[in-house]
Parts: C-alpha cells; structure tokens; sequence
C-alpha cells in the first residue's frame, strides 16, 4: 500500500461480492485533518455457495485472509442488516487479532446478527471438526470465546435518518430498506483531506422489492438517497429469471392457501423449507392472518411447526425488537395456539413419524444447510405430501437438492443421512413460488438506477456470468431516460476506487 497521502478517499471491494452473489466486504479509506488514516469496514460478510464442507471451508479462508491485516487499524465496522452473507465473518474482529474499534449498526440489526453469529459459530466448529476426521488440518478460523469477544464491541446507533458523527471527518446516515426487519442503506459523509468539502458514498447493502413489499410484514418504507458523490449497489437479482410481478405475488399466495387446505383436509403434510430469520417469521405471520378465524382450520387436529433452536430464537428477538403495532401483530402470531415451537431436531422427527398433518416451516430455505436434510427424506417419499420451495434456491446447479427435487426427470434422490446414503423414489408433489423472495427485482435496480443522480454508480454482489450482460442493459436503461451516469461493475481486478 503507498504511504503518500492524498486528498483521496479509497474504496476497496475485499468481499467474494466482488465475484459473485455472497460474501460483501468494503474498505473505506480517507486522511483527516490530522493527516492520520482512517479505516472504516462496511460489512464483512461470508461466502457462500459452495459444494463442498472444503470447499466452503477454502472460501472462508481467503475472505478472511483479504480482512485480517487491516483489522488493527480499523476504527469502526458497520452492519447493515443481518444476513450471514453480509455478517458472517463479524467475528474476525475481536481484541486476540488487534480490533479496538466499535461494530455499529440499528438495534434491530445487531440483535438479530447476535444469534445468526451464534449460530455460525456452531456450523463452522462442526464443519471443522468433521474436516479433521477426514484428515484435512484444518484450523477454526474464529473460536468460541472470540465470538463473544466481538459481540462485546457491538453498539447500537440510530437509524432514523439523521446524521451521526463518528470523527471530525466522518458522519454516517442509516437510512431504512425494506429488505428485512433490521435492514438499512448506509451514507457515509466524508470531508476531505484539508479541504472544507465534504463527500458522500451510499452503501446500499441488499435492498427490498416494492412488488410485494406491502404483502410481507414488519418492514419499513425504503428510503434511498436520490444523489451523492458513489453509489455502492447490489445487483443480486441481475438476471431476469428470477424477476417476479406484482400478479404472481397475489397468485403465489393464493395458490398456498388452497394447497394447505387441500392438504390439511385430506391428512397431508406440507413442508416449506425456510429461512431461520425472515422467511420463516414472514410466513408464520402470513398463515395466522389468513387462517386465524377460519373455522376448518381452527377446529381441525393439524398445527404449524416452527423448528430448530435458530427459529425460535430469532422470534424471541423479533419481540424485543419490533415496536408498537408490529410488536402486538407478531406476539399475537406467537401466541397463535396452532403454532408449536421445536426447538429439538428430535421432537420434529417424531412428529412427522406420527404422519398427522400439519405444516413444517424448517431451515435452511436454500435446502443446503440445517435440519432440512434430515425431514425431507420422510416427506419426498410419501405420495401424499407437499413441499413448497419459495424464493431463490440453487436450482441451477445440477448437483443441487433443489434441483433433484425441481427436475420432473429425477426419479429418486440420494440423501446422506449420518454417514449412510439412502435412496428415496421421489412421490411426493412439489411446487415452487418465486415472489416470496425480499431481494430488489432485476426491473427496479434498473429504475433506481435511472432515477438517481450520483457521480458514479458502482455495483457488486451479483452473479458473474451475467455480468457484463446486466451492466450494458443498464447502461441501455440509463440511457433511454436521457441520463449519462457512469455505470461500473467490480470484478476481479476491478476491486479498487479513488473519488
């Protein structure tokens, strides 16, 4: 790195969103007054999407080797909401490799990332653990006693909107996305090196569709800055199969209600594989407003299983968290007497061993990870029942659960269960729906990126193939509405950015 200074403020892209859909990473950089450097991280998420417990491992690594030299020297660590693909690594930054800085970010988002961290925690001990019993030396990249370490240095800080002042150089504005519950997009107000001017970079981190924003519970309007200096954007859903419309939302929902009713009436069990945190509660909300008052239901032997410690301790959270009439609506969900909490995989197995029906929301919504493997192979196999995928899942890798289960072709699946394979015919129906997802549409980042006026628009966090292929449509959309931004995707060595 050169050490003469400059009136530049750097921006370094040290995430795998550099090269695909995971793992977002920033370095902000710039000189105060004082001439001394100052070094700020926006999010320091984990990759993922690999095949292989090694191959995750090796991903994990490399992020971690991009992070790890700089963490002495770093002031503050923002988060901007709480999925591990932005947050994972958080636990890089205790006082055993040299952090003495704050990790900021809203309430919400950091009691929420508190037990997603806990949770990666667990999976990645287990994960090395299991590496070293196939003989690979393989080392925890964070332990125990550092993650809690690092949740020490966490500290809220508002979000309304407004200003925060973290140096005489720095101010920050949260400013909410309708992304997640504890979501937000991020300004940074830099003054520059002795000069009386000051800069703006927006940080957008993943924001939230407004096709069905207003379906899904909890969420707050999305408050974009419309001008500034950079604006740092994902691109997640670059590629157009995976835009919804406003007419699928109402569908897809629609369609759930006479799926679960159908089932529940002819003693079928319906399995939708969720995320922990978002999802799950989403949908938990949504079956309570929609069945609540409906006698069949209501009089009927079948509940709703929300499974798995993660679940139920993010739903503990989101009732410290939410506030007024959002807090009242999800406790009365949580009160709602059909829907039974397991928090033990073993209580969950042994419901379904019953056969009665009923409605299992279990994790991991990408159909990888979690419990998820060990209930499906109880449901795949029973002509009777259902599965219902929602939202984005790896189906487009052939190697993918989600794809054997998708493939009309696929006549068995093979699933590893505690060592041992074993072969299940595929009997049970599955349906998929894609307007359940909280990700901004391939159509909307297009608009948003027409809409606003900035000096530079930066983007990141999207799928590499099709890169080249989004950034001209947008550069085409951009153009059709009489503007000339910039538009630049990072890539592999395209990671850094001086104003």
């Amino acid at each position: 790195m050169s050490k003469k200074k400059t009136s530049g403020i750097r921006l370094v892209c040290l995430g795998s969103s550099a090269m695909q859909v995971t793992g977002s990473c920033w370095l902000l950089e710039f000189r105060k007054d004082d001439g001394e450097l100052s070094r700020q991280i926006i999010e320091c998420g984990l990759p993922q999407g690999d095949s292989t417990i090694l191959e995750s491992y090796n991903s994990m690594q490399r992020q971690t080797n991009a992070v790890l030299s700089y963490i002495p020297t770093v002031e503050n660590l923002f988060l901007c909401h709480p999925h591990v693909d932005h947050t994972g690594l958080v636990p890089l930054f205790n006082s055993s490799n040299g952090f003495e800085g704050k990790i900021l970010g809203s309430k919400q988002c950091l009691e929420i990332t508190k037990e997603l961290l806990k949770d990666c925690c667990y999976v990645h001990r287990k994960n090395v653990d299991y590496l070293k019993s196939r003989g690979k030396k393989k080392k925890l990249i964070y332990s125990e006693p550092q993650l809690y370490d690092c949740l020490s240095h966490f500290e809220w800080t508002a979000a309304d909107g407004e200003p925060v002042e973290i140096n005489s150089n720095l101010k920050v504005i949260f400013r909410p996305n309708s992304h997640t519950v504890g979501s937000h997009n991020i300004t940074f107000l830099i003054k520059e090196y002795k000069l009386n001017r000051w800069k703006s970079v927006t940080y957008t981190s993943d924001m939230g569709s407004q096709i069905n924003r207003d379906l899904t519970p909890y969420l707050t309007i999305q408050d974009i800055p419309v001008k500034g200096n950079v604006l740092i954007s994902e691109a997640t859903y670059s590629t157009s199969d995976r835009a919804m419309t406003r007419n699928m939302a109402i569908s897809d929902r629609e369609d759930l209600l006479t799926i679960i009713k159908e089932a529940m009436l002819n003693n079928r069990r319906v399995l939708l594989p969720v995320f922990a945190f978002s999802k799950a509660q989403t949908i938990a909300t949504f079956l309570y407003d929609n069945l609540k008052d409906v006698n069949w239901f209501n009089e009927g032997d079948f509940n709703i299983i929300m499974d798995g410690v993660l679940m139920n301790n993010i739903n503990m959270v989101y009732s410290r968290v939410l506030e007024g009439s959002d807090k009242e609506h999800f406790d009365e969900v949580m009160q709602w007497k059909k829907i039974v909490k397991f928090k033990e995989y073993g209580q969950t197995l042994n419901y379904l061993k019953t056969h009665k029906p009923g409605i299992i929301l279990a994790s991991s919504g990408f159909l990888e990870n979690g419990k998820i493997g060990l209930y499906l192979p109880q449901i795949v196999g029973c002509s009777k029942d259902i599965i219902v995928i929602n939202g984005y899942c790896s189906q487009s890798n052939e190697g993918s659960l989600a794809y054997k289960l998708l493939d009309a072709k696929q006549k068995t699946i093979t699933f590893n269960i505690e060592g041992e394979k074993h072969t299940v015919l595929k009997r049970a129906k599955i349906y998929q729906q894609k307007s359940w997802s909280s990700h901004i549409s391939n159509q909307e980042l297009k608009e948003l990126f027409a809409s606003v006026n900035y000096d530079k628009i930066i983007i990141h966090h999207m799928d590499e193939d099709n890169k080249e292929v989004f950034v001209e449509e947008c550069k085409d959309y951009i153009s059709s509405k009489n503007k000339t931004t910039p538009l630049v995707a990072v890539g592999k060595h395209a990671t850094e950015f001086i104003l």
